[in-house]
């Protein structure tokens, strides 16, 4: 009979897929977050291409990039909650590490978005302030589906989804501290069963409505809901995960994934798409979250750890944050030197150099951040954390 240290050995090359360790940092999950980030770049800014060819549906498919940070948020935000559970500085303890993580960055593009545009003369400076102030408070979604089109001062387009993640947040610390682990996971279970139908209800109600089910909190709370099912589960008792099914469940989902976009037409914005396939989506990433973290550690996530990718996960919340800023830098500077930049043409953001200008802009940008502004803040969090009573079975990681 094989011992368990042998058999964990087994077919990995003697690495040892880390699938029952869910807490303390995974490296892996940062490449994750930088495959992310670069759908939605793809997604915003990626070069024109023919209809139809690889690159030109991987662009069309970027939007997916939010939906992945979701399921990462959820996975993430879970674990730290359901480990701190029954500690007496719970509230204290997330809020505090949550402000400090999101809050300075957050702020600080807000301001000086308006700022920008004030200096620059875009738009009107009540128009802006109006639109702004509502991201002030979270609420920047709520209002979009409301209004149906996206803000009109171009770096707060990009929020919607931490206005989605915040207002979950909200709530969620307030369920994990009270209701029983097996209450909570038929909540989550409810909530990803409910997601999909209630985007169809809206869109039977009025399918012009094309942006609420886009940037709705109740529309896409799936995805956040299955990475907090995958958390609870791996804090539930023995979790035993046949490697190979995993792989195969994850291969299984992400290929309908696939069949379901051709069929909806790619698009985020099209009706098949904003009714089941959103769910398709959560469902096919919950997949490949749980692949990960069953071949943590081994060769077939080796990919995963690498440096460039690694580091580009690091500073993925300076990349999405300040990736319209970027672009909005890159077009002054091309509107300026266009002739010698671009022979014959003026700025455009869909070329291979616009999107490579604007990529390696975004990317410095977010460097800056992370050394000047972020990393400050995280040290600031990690001295309160210490400061605090200690949590049993450690953290359960970086977010």
């Amino acid at each position: 009979m094989k011992t368990q240290s042998a058999a964990q050995t087994d077919n990995f090359g003697g690495k040892t897929p880390s699938a029952l360790g869910f807490r303390g940092h995974i490296s892996e999950l940062d490449g994750l977050r930088a495959v992310a980030v670069i759908l939605v770049l793809f997604a915003h800014f990626g070069p024109q291409c023919r209809a139809g060819s690889l690159l030109w549906k991987i662009e069309s498919v970027g939007w997916t990039g939010v939906d992945l940070f979701f399921v990462l948020s959820g996975f993430l935000i879970t674990g730290i909650l359901l480990d701190s559970r029954e500690s007496r500085s719970y509230y204290q303890r997330f809020y505090v590490r949550r402000s400090l993580r999101i809050l300075p960055l957050y702020y600080f593009v807000l301001l000086a978005s308006v700022l920008i545009l004030l200096v620059w003369h875009v738009g009107s400076a009540k128009h802006n302030l109006w639109e702004a102030s509502w991201y002030l408070v979270y609420l920047g979604n709520a209002r979009s589906a409301f209004t149906g089109h996206m803000p009109d001062v171009a770096p707060l387009g990009p929020l919607w989804s931490l206005q989605i993640e915040e207002q979950f947040y909200l709530i969620f610390p307030y369920l994990v501290r009270s209701v029983k682990p097996a209450s909570l996971g038929r909540m989550l279970l409810g909530v990803v069963l409910l997601s999909g139908p209630l985007r169809w209800l809206l869109y039977w109600w009025n399918p012009h409505w094309v942006i609420v089910q886009y940037v709705a909190s109740p529309c896409r709370l799936d995805g956040l809901a299955l990475g907090g099912l995958i958390a609870l589960r791996a804090r539930m008792g023995p979790w035993r995960l046949r490697p190979a099914y995993v792989a195969w469940v994850a291969v299984g989902l992400s290929g309908a994934l696939c069949v379901y976009l051709i069929w909806g037409g790619y698009d985020w914005s099209s009706g098949r798409i904003r009714t089941f396939g959103y769910s398709m989506v959560a469902l096919a990433f919950a997949s490949v979250l749980l692949w990960v973290l069953t071949y943590r550690g081994a060769w077939q996530t080796a990919w995963l750890r690498l440096r460039p990718l690694q580091y580009l996960g690091r500073i993925s919340y300076g990349i999405y944050l300040l990736q319209v800023p970027g672009y909005l830098l890159v077009g002054r500077i091309f509107a300026h030197f266009g002739k010698r930049l671009v022979t014959g043409e003026s700025w455009h953001a869909a070329t291979w150099l616009g999107f490579g200008a604007v990529g390696v802009c975004t990317v410095a940008l977010a460097s800056l951040s992370w050394y000047v502004l972020e990393r400050p803040f995280l040290r600031a969090k990690n001295r309160f954390i210490r400061s605090v009573e200690p949590i049993r079975g450690g953290d359960a990681g970086t977010t």
